[in-house]
């Protein structure tokens, strides 16, 4: 039977998989809260989902605003309340923690905690679904081991980051029938973020569907039950969340609708994003159905690709169990009609939804159809295939994997020459290290930036920090560097000087004439901050430094291969060191490579060299190819150009400028 353990007996349970799970949940905690802080330092975290919150709570406790963030300033939230975005209160509960340590690290070390809880929270469900604790080990491994989670565990912080530890403890107690456990539980739940109470509604149908299908559904025999009131509370519990935290977004928002509906809509030939209200889409879907299905088909390849990545961990399983399946087409009705591609691929953070109802439901079909535990190395291969494939894609892109370089170097430096008061405008990745003061801005999307300044009638702030290694003149190159369009044309009005420079970092100072202070000699350039044409491309090289190269393929002639990136150097001589391979065999009095060294959009040369076949290396592989320059005054503009003189294969991975005296 279920009721093998009373509530809270963890403690007297002394089996060697009970140790074994634990030991596994502790060894999750430590080892994301270390990889975690290493990638905060590394910069790899976002202002968007991260700063945000570390600068929310630092409002809150020491301006005593309500969870403000200038990121969520906009028209119709004016004083950039999170609750005017999403009604999440359990935020309170972080609070208390947050005020003892008041950091960012502070966040990311409660996500790890929490999530390597629900390891330990999933072993004490399965344990008593499954009567098998060796089996509940297994499944709790596979948890532990699935990539969609280890993807939502690296990824910033957010407060769905809660919903496995809750979800499962709400099931937990459900199935004990521990009222008080049970409604506590749920309540975290639904505090958590507004739409879980989507998810939550459809999850208890599924629950309703599954307990009593073989009986009337309001019969005497059901409503005597107590899990059948536990499930009615529950639905209708969601139902109300749903319209009060619309009531709480509206006192702080003037938003007419919750802003995770965004229906793409066809207009004028292209696509425009048109928030609706879940009974909208309903409406809509009736009276205009061509309009859903459009907006399904939209991108469908990448909407099935990211469904298959989802549940082939568990090789679809769960769907065959309403507990899952319910709350997945729940979500699937929201995702699948908007635009942004990380809902509908299930990245980031919105595993965090979807995993605890799938496991729960995996669980619930392991304990009803034994045939399932035979497949156990099945769902193992998947999963640890699966798990191996994202190690390897985060090795290609490089974005979870920690660097310390002279850009990471710089840009720590630049933190600590800014005074603690001061106002700064910031890059996306840079805003964590600024986020605990309330003058702290952020450029992370260009369309939200422009609103939170026409907001504020014009942002005038004493400091801008750039990531100059992390993007280019027109705002491209990654998540980083979209700040740097708009700190180019403050330094060249007059309103800002150059403060300090050094390792493709540049720091800012409103009026400043001074000479700047230099954060580090040396600068890389990498794909992520240089122009290319059309005629050339990026290709993955796990060989590269950089991980992707730019590439000149062989038959596409002679021409410009890279440009830019259009960087402020200061005085001072530099050597300049391109890694460049050729793997085509070329004549040795061949010209295959032309590279210069320009400043005003080319018109001043400052140093250049043709590379001959006889200059390459016979194997084929990477070679440096150094020019030297000088300049004698402050300058900005300057370019590391390459331009292909044969029909060779030509690949780039870096440009090192390095200031030599």
């Amino acid at each position: 039977m279920f009721c093998k353990h009373p509530p809270f007996s963890v403690l007297r349970i002394r089996s060697k998989y009970s140790k074994y799970a634990f030991s596994l949940a502790l060894f999750y905690i430590l080892f994301h809260s270390i990889y975690s802080l290493t990638l905060y330092y590394a910069f790899r975290y976002h202002g968007a989902d991260f700063g945000k919150f570390v600068q929310a709570f630092w409002t809150t406790l020491n301006r005593g605003k309500l969870f403000e963030t200038t990121l969520h300033i906009t028209s119709s939230n004016p004083s950039g309340c999170y609750f005017g975005w999403h009604f999440a209160p359990i935020l309170f509960l972080i609070l208390p923690i947050f005020a003892l340590w008041q950091s960012p690290e502070t966040l990311l070390i409660i996500k790890s905690v929490v999530v390597g809880l629900s390891v330990a929270a999933l072993f004490l469900l399965c344990r008593e679904l499954l009567s098998d604790e060796r089996l509940a080990f297994l499944v709790l491994v596979l948890y532990a081991l699935n990539p969609s989670l280890f993807c939502a565990q690296l990824s910033d912080f957010q407060e769905q980051c809660f919903l496995p530890l809750l979800i499962f403890s709400m099931y937990y107690f459900f199935k004990k029938e521990n009222l008080r456990g049970f409604f506590v539980a749920l309540f975290l739940c639904l505090a958590d973020v507004t739409f879980v109470c989507l998810l939550l509604f459809s999850f208890f149908l599924g629950v309703a569907f599954s307990e009593f299908r073989d009986r009337r559904v309001l019969s005497k025999e059901v409503l005597r039950k107590r899990k059948a009131w536990m499930v009615l509370i529950a639905l209708v519990a969601s139902v109300v969340w749903w319209f009060l935290a619309k009531a709480v977004i509206a006192m702080f928002s003037t938003q007419p609708v919750l802003g995770f509906f965004h229906v793409l809509v066809r207009e004028d030939g292209g696509y425009v994003l048109k928030s609706m209200t879940p009974s909208e889409m309903i409406i809509t879907a009736f009276r205009n159905p061509t309009l859903i299905v459009n907006a399904i088909l939209y991108d469908f390849h990448k909407k099935i690709a990211g469904l298959l990545f989802f549940i082939l961990p568990l090789l679809g399983v769960p769907l065959l169990e309403p507990r899952f399946l319910l709350p997945l087409a729940a979500y699937l009705m929201g995702v699948w009609t908007t635009g942004g591609e990380p809902r509908y691929t299930i990245v980031y953070h919105y595993p965090f939804y979807l995993l605890p109802f799938m496991y729960i439901a995996f669980a619930e079909l392991l304990s009803k159809r034994r045939i399932l535990t035979k497949l156990m190395s099945l769902f193992f291969v998947a999963t640890i295939a699966l798990y191996v494939y994202n190690w390897c894609d985060m090795v290609i892109f490089g974005e979870y994997l920690p660097s310390f370089d002279e850009r990471t170097n710089a840009l720590w430096k630049a933190v600590s020459v800014i005074p603690a008061n001061a106002s700064v405008l910031t890059d996306n990745n840079v805003f964590p290290a600024f986020a605990t003061r309330d003058n702290a801005y952020c450029l992370s999307d260009e369309a939200l930036f422009r609103e939170m300044q026409r907001v504020l009638g014009g942002l005038d702030v004493e400091y801008i920090v750039i990531d100059r290694s992390w993007g280019n003149a027109w705002g491209g190159g990654g998540y980083a560097g979209k700040l740097i369009p708009y700190a180019v044309d403050k330094l060249r009005s007059g309103q800002y000087g150059l403060y300090a420079w050094g390792g493709g970092v540049r720091v800012l100072k409103k009026g400043f004439a001074g000479n700047p202070i230099r954060l580090y000699d040396v600068e890389r350039y990498s794909y992520r901050s240089l122009l290319i044409p059309k005629t050339t491309s990026l290709k993955p090289d796990i060989f590269s430094e950089s991980k992707f190269v730019v590439a000149h393929e062989r038959g596409r002639g002679v021409g410009t291969i890279w440009f830019g990136p259009y960087v402020t150097l200061i005085p001072g001589k530099y050597v300049v060191k391109y890694r460049l391979k050729v793997p085509d065999r070329v004549d040795e009095d061949s010209e295959v490579l032309y590279l210069d060294i320009v400043s005003d959009c080319g018109t001043h040369l400052h140093a250049s060299k043709v590379v001959h076949g006889r200059d390459l290396p016979p194997d084929g592989e990477w070679f440096n190819v150094f020019l030297e320059f000088e300049v004698h005054q402050t300058h900005s503009d300057f370019e590391f150009r390459g331009f292909a003189k044969s029909d060779a294969t030509i690949l780039l991975d870096y440009i090192l400028v390095q200031h030599i005296e």
